[in-house]
């Protein structure tokens, strides 16, 4: 414990105090919050950066800096996380992160040949068949790709969610739930 007071002599000049706490946060959205509610911008921006590229699976540091970084520096943002687009298996968060801010950013790119393109390149990864299909205005097309991309010995559950999404909307419950809990069961903790 720190102590309450400390005595010091007279001709010592004076006492430099320093009280450090030591801080175990129960989740990483416990230090998150911490970080935000303590830390000047850049330094947030600074730490969620390097958390990411240390931890490019910590989807919670990810959605924070896609949200500070690009209210700030979108440039910034799409320069950090391109390299991680490269990631084999793809890191589906990265690539919805980054496929959400080029569209509101970056208009004039044509997401949905990148993603086609990237589909052709890595036949063998259904991550890409679920991403094209979310860029997609044909919904038929898009639920075909959906699809494909829960085939295999193991489906990557983004694409059972977004089937059970349009299900919902179309009001199809019962279809609805068995897809989602398809999407739960393939990936738990992730949507």
């Amino acid at each position: 414990p720190f102590p309450e007071t400390i005595q010091v002599d007279a001709s010592s000049g004076g006492v430099r105090k320093r009280r450090l706490y030591s801080f175990k946060p129960t989740s990483s959205e416990e230090a998150l919050e911490v970080l935000l509610d303590n830390a000047q911008p850049d330094q947030v921006l600074n730490c969620l950066e390097n958390t990411i590229l240390f931890n490019p699976d910590h989807d919670g540091a990810l959605r924070a800096y896609s949200v500070l970084c690009l209210d700030s520096a979108p440039d910034r943002f799409f320069a950090t996380v391109r390299p991680g687009l490269a990631a084999r298996p793809a890191k589906v968060e990265w690539h919805r992160a980054y496929q959400q801010a080029a569209g509101r950013y970056r208009p004039e790119h044509d997401l949905i040949a990148e993603y086609r393109q990237l589909r052709t390149d890595n036949p063998a990864a259904p991550a890409f068949s679920y991403l094209l299909g979310r860029l997609l205005d044909d919904r038929e097309e898009a639920t075909r790709l959906f699809t494909e991309s829960e085939r295999g010995s193991q489906p990557i559950g983004y694409g059972y969610n977004a089937i059970a999404h349009q299900l919902l909307c179309a009001g199809r419950f019962s279809r609805a739930v068995e897809n989602a809990r398809r999407a739960v069961a393939a990936k738990p903790h992730a949507l």
